[in-house]
């Protein structure tokens, strides 16, 4: 009865011994970031979901993940509340954030900081040939879908 013991307990030494040697994963968990993109069918969600993968694969101790949220002004809000360390913005909207204008009138986000710029910004306008739209001025009186 006393041999088994004996054996369990040196070959359970062992195993743990082994284990502490081997070369792995760091006792610390990586921090987390979140990533405030916008809706799923948008742009910025995939986009941000490219960013937390590059920085899953070339910075270490971090682990990042995107997630759809209400775009530009919820974003900002989410970074001033610290729940999401990173964020994707529309310019003008940070620069009202920062400056307490339109929706941040009541409340300036002066902590945020650009970071990077992703594209040119540039807005276009579609309209099918057959409705008789060429011009801005023609969209007087008509339904226009932004986003």
């Amino acid at each position: 009865m006393r041999k088994p013991c004996v054996v369990a307990v040196c070959v359970m030494s062992l195993l743990l011994l082994i284990g502490l040697g081997l070369p792995g994963q760091s006792l610390a968990a990586d921090e987390r970031l979140a990533i405030g993109t916008a809706s799923t069918g948008g742009t910025w969600y995939p986009l941000g979901g490219g960013v937390a993968n590059m920085i899953n694969k070339y910075v270490k101790g971090y682990h990042a993940a995107a997630h759809p949220s209400g775009a530009s002004i919820e974003n900002i809000r989410a970074v001033a509340r610290k729940q999401d360390a990173l964020a994707l913005s529309m310019p003008d909207t940070a620069f009202y954030a920062y400056n307490s204008l339109d929706a941040f009138a009541n409340k300036p986000v002066k902590e945020i900081r650009g970071l990077m710029s992703t594209y040119p910004i540039d807005i276009q306008f579609f309209a099918l040939a057959k409705s008789n739209i060429k011009t801005i001025t023609d969209l007087k009186g008509k339904k226009v879908a932004v986003g």
